[in-house]
């Protein structure tokens, strides 16, 4: 112990303490008095300060990483694949992926640093990756229209095969599973990092919410609601909905936050100081997807080289909603949490002409 007092009022203000004791992030409140300089801590320029109160071990070092090749991914999946080569006016091919990616770092930062939440557990940051897809199915065709010259229908030129000859059709159809989705308490207190590396303010930023629920009953929970004029990936009726006076929409938030009274219906918390969550990482998946693109082709031939291309093209074809899930990291602090505010674009319809010579 050093002999001097812990200040509050200049540079760490009254109300910042308070904040930060109520969210029981009390070794925030402590880096700010390193920080700060309030704590007489030791620097460069004068190494032998004595701290007031010893916040660190060894108040010279403040974190310490260690960088180490230790990541690892385990793929498996079961491909299937059904091909039809181009005969008689026809060609399809169509793959399914049935799969699961598990692994113990991030991988898609782009940073050469990624934290483990702890490095003495690190089972606690295996996961399903970020971008890791259940099942994804594809298909794809072409079918000439068995009508005009050549063809078993109408099988003559002239204006017959003019009107009714040349004709295509083709098409892409994609579905899939959502993005996994993880739900956060980003005021984790285990292992918080602040300042420098990096990767050091990230090294809680994955921690979960703790919850009175398994993890199959909160998986149960998932799904596509409506209420109060939002659209929600998860139940609503274990959310606390908030209406705004002022333009009439509703908030949602999963926890008020550490040390708050629970509300009616609350299945989320946020994990007492010093401890992570319960609730399993990537536990959901968001909305599926489902999109077909088709195409119908008109082919007038004049001469042997010389021809017209008619075409119609239509994307999502059959003007399915599907969801963009931007947030695979969902903080129950959150007032937004558990909503849907962004799709993909509705169908669109072209025509074009093509001149062939």
């Amino acid at each position: 112990m050093g002999t001097g007092p812990l200040v509050v009022g200049t540079n760490v203000t009254l109300n910042a303490f308070n904040t930060q004791l109520r969210n029981g992030t009390v070794a925030d409140l402590a880096q700010s008095f390193v920080t700060t300089g309030l704590n007489n801590h030791p620097t460069v320029a004068d190494p032998t300060r004595n701290p007031f109160v010893n916040f660190y071990p060894n108040p010279t070092i403040g974190q310490i990483e260690l960088f180490t090749n230790a990541g690892s991914y385990n793929y498996n999946s079961l491909q299937l694949e059904l091909r039809r080569r181009f005969a008689d006016g026809l060609y399809f091919q169509a793959n399914y992926t049935f799969s699961k990616n598990l692994t113990n770092t991030i991988g898609t930062s782009q940073g050469l640093f990624e934290p483990f939440l702890q490095n003495q557990n690190q089972d606690l940051d295996n996961q399903r990756a970020d971008f890791d897809q259940t099942h994804t199915f594809n298909f794809n065709g072409i079918y000439q229209l068995p009508f005009g010259k050549g063809r078993l229908f109408l099988n003559q030129g002239g204006i017959v095969d003019k009107i009714f000859g040349g004709f295509e059709l083709s098409g892409l159809v994609q579905t899939g599973s959502g993005a996994p989705i993880t739900f956060t308490d980003t005021r984790g207190t285990l292992n918080r990092g602040s300042g420098t590396p990096v990767g050091a303010q990230q090294r809680s930023g994955r921690q979960t919410a703790t919850s009175n629920l398994t993890n199959e009953e909160i998986r149960a929970l998932s799904g596509v609601f409506e209420q109060n004029g939002n659209i929600y990936f998860i139940n609503p009726n274990v959310l606390l909905q908030t209406r705004n006076p002022t333009t009439g929409t509703f908030s949602s938030t999963a926890s008020s936050g550490f040390g708050s009274t629970p509300f009616a219906g609350q299945v989320f918390f946020n994990a007492n100081p010093g401890q992570t969550g319960n609730v399993a990482r990537t536990l959901i998946n968001g909305p599926r997807t489902f999109n077909v693109n088709a195409a119908l082709l008109k082919n007038i031939s004049f001469t042997e080289s010389v021809r017209i291309q008619l075409r119609m093209e239509a994307f999502n074809l059959f003007n399915n909603v599907n969801f963009l899930n931007y947030l695979q990291f969902s903080s129950i602090n959150s007032t937004s949490f558990g909503q849907l505010t962004q799709a993909s674009a509705a169908r669109q319809i072209q025509f074009a002409a093509r001149f062939e010579f």
